[in-house]
């Protein structure tokens, strides 16, 4: 059997599928618990092209919730030693790494070589400029967030489905300040993410659009909220009707 039997054998994917799989462009955005959880998957499945952006160093209280770095890695930037760990675990993927953070600026060049984003970026600010450019450059994308002991995900398909920008009540749980976060939470988000990045390359499957899907570990709730749509507001970023969790009073 070869590395990948397992994905092959997978009625939906076969060896039709896993070509696709192979062939596939995706670029993660932050290599911190989300992001690495998702490189792990993206990387054991076989994504053929894989691009990562993050000028963060490797800090002692990462080591908690970012399990491919050890102490040996503090004080080294995290792209590099994701790297590493990428070159020995699965030498046949092409992955890349951009240290540098990212800007209206300097996206262009990085964004033309991939078809998928995977935004793990952990601040509002990041997320609202990582929506406004994959509109314009009409990539698909995956948002994440996650807090505590809850996560949140949400894809944008852009000209198809709202951008994160459409929803006035923001669903996803990303921060504004340092937060607390478990592994195990990065883990479930990032499994998610892996699954809608899987069910994008494929074209398969119903995606988490439109409404976001969020959970709770504490209380075990998983939900997607019923949405309503403005009649008359409309999002700055993509031009779809805004979107609350509450009705309109216009």
């Amino acid at each position: 059997m070869d590395r990948y039997s397992k994905i092959k054998s997978i009625g939906y994917i076969g060896e039709e599928g896993f070509k696709k799989i192979q062939n596939a462009r995706v670029l993660i955005l932050g290599a911190g618990g989300i992001g690495t959880n998702t490189i792990v998957n993206l990387v054991s499945m076989g994504v053929g092209h894989i691009g990562l952006v993050d000028n963060d160093v490797v800090e002692m209280k990462n080591l908690s919730i970012q399990t491919l770095y050890n102490e040996e890695s503090i004080g080294r930037y995290k792209v590099d030693v994701v790297k590493e760990w990428v070159e020995k675990y699965n030498p046949h993927i092409d992955f890349k790494t951009y240290n540098l953070r990212l800007d209206e600026n300097n996206y262009e060049d990085i964004f033309k070589d991939y078809d998928i984003i995977a935004n793990a970026f952990d601040t509002q600010k990041s997320v609202h400029l990582v929506n406004k450019l994959a509109v314009k450059t009409n990539k698909p994308i995956v948002f994440t967030g996650s807090h505590e002991l809850e996560g949140s995900i949400l894809t944008v398909i852009p000209g198809k489905t709202p951008c994160f920008d459409c929803y006035i009540e923001r669903q996803l749980k990303v921060a504004e300040k340092e937060y607390g976060v478990t592994q195990a939470t990065g883990a479930i988000v990032a499994g998610l993410q892996s699954a809608e990045i899987l069910k994008i390359i494929l074209d398969m499957g119903i995606a988490i659009h439109t409404n976001p899907l969020a959970f709770n570990m504490l209380l075990g709730l998983i939900e997607r909220p019923r949405i309503y749509t403005s009649k008359t507001r409309k999002c700055e970023v993509c031009g779809r009707p805004l979107i609350s969790y509450a009705p309109f009073y216009n």
